[in-house]
């Protein structure tokens, strides 16, 4: 029976693969070896593309260390396939790893040169052997420190047996890594459960390698029993609101965000439903953008809400709050701003990118929800989708350098396509000495008046920007205050008291005051 027979057919998840290995052992085309972790890297299409997140790979390493290293778990029940032989196909799968190597910021085994596989099952167990044998350090500061006769020391200096599958097979059935990826996360012990996202990006590598959607339904639902409830809704997701249904950018930026800046984490069926089906009541606007946000904001969950595993920083009345009279035009101009920031996210796509993007969707959705700074993962609110603007502007345009999980392409790339961006964008990006809330003068235009940059309008005369130099100078608040509530549109304003002052008009007793204008300095 040929392999795309299997996969096709009604026979059990786990049966399928016990039959497909069995075919392909047969054949000469796959093989139970020894060999050790240095030996491997991850598959790209390694749960459904996400590959995995470092974040994961430590979290699982904690475990295991307290727990101790089981050999027989994984002896004979990992699968990896051979790396391909044809150069440029050989060149993608070592690009993808060290793209995922260099976002973990120092937390994963770097490229020794000696690898030859791409794991599909026990990857985030080779990547933490690979992480001490290395003697790198985790995220949160984790040791790798184990003594000599620790079980884990044996694992890597001798391996284990490994199921391998010829490169040549992955050529003729594209599917089969994914395939044999989900049939190990249905029952292996040394797996962990695969998320909505994950979910998500199965069935849209699924479809695009040629199945309908309800066979993607129907491998999915038989691939994990965590989320299997959620996948409608998840399929829901994918159809209406993951962008271009070939390359499904929308699920690529969540899947890149979350490795980076995250354990992963289930967000609920409740909060799935309700991201995938909510009726925001607006005729012509179904909130894509939004949507995206939300699940963002919940993938970027602070480890103090998450509970049980599952994503609370967040809450189904939270998202309902957003479709409210009082909370609506709010909503509303968050799609906006977001669908432009998204436009630009595209014309120029990266990891860099991904980061600044996230963050704003975040941004965004902690304020439009008026949540805490504990709901954010910079623990922090703003003031206005003006200033989150802002702040997304001058990031896009200088990485800080302590973004360890940015890209260093993304870092050091000056040169940026903005046609279509909105002018407040372009400003800021060409002002970068210009930040919010900061001090500035124009004595040019303004003498020696001191100004605040408290927000960001389309109305402001934004090639007059660079007339505008930082300033330390005090404002004092009570003189300031007593002119602004006392002016007037006149354009005249007295520098001294005047001998006689005459009006146009009639004014009662008291009616007219005066208020003392000029330099403002500071005083010691």
């Amino acid at each position: 029976m040929a392999v795309e027979a299997i996969m096709a057919s009604a026979m059990p998840l786990n049966t399928k693969t016990d039959h497909i290995l069995h075919v392909l052992t047969g054949a000469g085309l796959a093989h139970r070896q020894k060999l050790k972790p240095r030996s491997w890297l991850i598959h790209p299409e390694n749960r459904a593309q996400s590959m995995l997140s470092f974040h994961d790979v430590w979290m699982k390493g904690a475990s295991m260390s307290m727990v101790g290293f089981n050999q027989k778990l994984v002896e004979g029940n990992t699968i990896a396939f051979a790396m391909s032989t044809e150069p440029s196909r050989r060149a993608m799968q070592i690009e993808k790893n060290k793209a995922l190597i260099e976002q973990s910021g120092g937390h994963l085994a770097p490229i020794n040169g000696q690898e030859g596989y791409l794991t599909i099952g026990g990857s985030h167990t080779v990547a933490y052997l690979r992480c001490i044998e290395a003697g790198l350090s985790g995220p949160a500061g984790e040791s790798t420190t184990h003594p000599k006769s620790d079980a884990i020391w044996s694992a890597i200096s001798e391996g284990w047996t490994w199921v391998t599958i010829s490169s040549s097979v992955e050529e003729a059935i594209p599917l089969l890594p994914s395939f044999l990826q989900s049939s190990l996360n249905s029952t292996s012990s040394i797996q962990k459960s695969i998320t909505e996202l994950e979910t998500a990006m199965l069935l849209a590598t699924s479809f695009g390698r040629g199945m309908t959607m309800q066979q993607a339904i129907q491998h999915a639902s038989a691939a994990d029993v965590r989320c299997r409830t959620s996948i409608p809704a998840i399929a829901t997701f994918v159809q209406r609101f993951a962008g271009h249904a070939g390359t499904f950018p929308i699920l690529h930026f969540l899947s890149n965000f979350s490795k980076v800046h995250g354990r992963s984490v289930q967000i609920g069926e409740d909060m799935m439903s309700l991201i995938a089906s909510m009726d925001f009541k607006n005729p012509s606007n179904m909130f894509p953008m939004v949507r995206t946000a939300i699940w963002t904001t919940l993938l970027g969950c602070p480890s103090a809400s998450i509970k049980d595993g599952i994503a609370r920083n967040v809450v189904k009345s939270d998202i309902e709050k957003l479709r409210s009279p009082s909370v609506i035009a709010k909503t509303i101009e968050a799609e906006a701003l977001l669908l432009d920031s998204w436009s630009l996210h595209q014309k120029q796509p990266s990891h860099h990118m991904d980061n600044c993007f996230g963050r704003l969707c975040i941004r965004c959705m902690v304020h439009v929800l008026n949540k805490g700074p504990s709901a954010s993962i910079e623990n922090k609110t703003y003031e206005s989708l003006g200033a989150i603007v802002a702040c997304f502007a001058k990031e896009v345009h200088e990485p800080p350098s302590q973004q360890k999980a940015s890209s260093a392409s993304a870092s050091t790339d000056k040169v940026m396509d903005l046609i279509s961006t909105k002018p407040y964008h372009v400003a800021m990006l060409q002002n970068s000495h210009m930040s919010l809330n900061g001090m500035y003068t124009n004595t040019k235009d303004h003498g020696a008046l001191v100004f605040q940059l408290v927000d960001i309008q389309v109305t402001v005369p934004l090639d007059a920007l660079k007339k505008w130099r930082s300033t330390k100078a005090m404002v004092i608040v009570a003189l300031h205050a007593a002119y602004e509530k006392h002016a007037c549109n006149a354009s005249i304003a007295f520098e001294q008291h005047p001998r006689s002052v005459f009006t146009s008009c009639p004014c009662k007793k008291k009616a007219i005051r005066l208020v003392p204008m000029g330099t403002i300095a500071k005083h010691n």
